[in-house]
């Protein structure tokens, strides 16, 4: 009986003493078709998604940037966009008002899944520097950009999954693909 109160004392001041994890500021609060794409959302209860239809090119906003480019008054700001099937996107986003910053992308023709962005990176290539946009509304989760296909009328998306090649476990299997 003793141990245990004496553990939950332990664990309830590391809970007090460490501190909070990090988060980063920066929300993506909007996602404008600059030339007749489609877009829907954000949806989503975690990780927030924003369909975008693949070929269009959108200005992407964000907010709430003040834990770098000298807080958020920097003339620009580098971002990172990241699609596991397509590979980064490095991009530029310049300064609009203090901690608010835009930039232009064109969701690749062939994308699928979600394409998470990170902001405050290094420039260029490089995918483990900076901090991961957060959700329009609270910031606590991420918000990615979601390949998805739309009705004529810009509705109904359906989100876009990347095919993953299946490698044949025997040698009659690895033989039917070829023939």
């Amino acid at each position: 009986m003793f141990r245990s109160v004496a553990l939950a004392a332990v664990l309830l001041l590391l809970v007090a003493v460490l501190p909070a994890p990090a988060r980063a500021n920066a929300r993506l609060t909007a996602v404008t078709p600059l030339d007749g794409g489609c877009v829907s959302g954000p949806v989503g209860p975690n990780v927030e998604a924003w369909d975008v239809l693949p070929g269009a090119t959108y200005r992407v906003r964000l907010e709430g940037v003040t834990d770098c480019a000298s807080g958020g008054t920097d003339a620009s700001l580098n971002v990172l966009l990241m699609n596991s099937a397509l590979g980064n996107t490095p991009r530029v986003a310049t300064y609009v008002a203090p901690g608010v910053y835009e930039f232009t992308f064109e969701m690749p023709k062939n994308a699928c899944d979600t394409t998470p962005i990170r902001y405050c990176t290094a420039g260029g290539n490089t995918p483990n520097t900076g901090l991961v946009v957060g959700r329009h509304d609270t910031g606590t989760s991420q918000a990615h950009l979601r390949a998805a296909t739309f009705d004529g009328n810009c509705s109904h998306p359906s989100t876009i999954g990347c095919v993953t090649a299946t490698v044949k476990s025997t040698w009659g299997g690895l033989k039917s693909s070829y023939r």
